[in-house]
């Protein structure tokens, strides 16, 4: 985890940043960017329930770790 760490920190320092102009014009031009209608918007608002968690795992190749905490599919079918 210490590894995890350091990397994300050392990679999102913002020394990797290219101009603080160029970042600024991206996110200022954001109105170009597609937006869900009202109902999808509201579909996707709130919790996640246990089916809908279990179904998508469910979908997962097995013996693979879908996170960088090194637990399996198998893991997280089981508890």
């Amino acid at each position: 985890m210490d590894e995890l760490e350091s990397f994300y920190a050392d990679l999102y320092d913002g020394s990797n940043c290219s101009s603080d102009l160029a970042t600024s014009m991206f996110l200022d031009n954001s109105g170009g960017f597609p937006a869900l209608a009202d109902d999808s918007r509201k579909i996707c608002e709130g919790k996640l329930g246990y089916s809908e968690c279990f179904s998508v795992v469910g979908t997962f190749p097995t013996n693979t770790t879908p996170g960088n905490d090194g637990l399996t599919i198998e893991f997280y079918l089981a508890f």
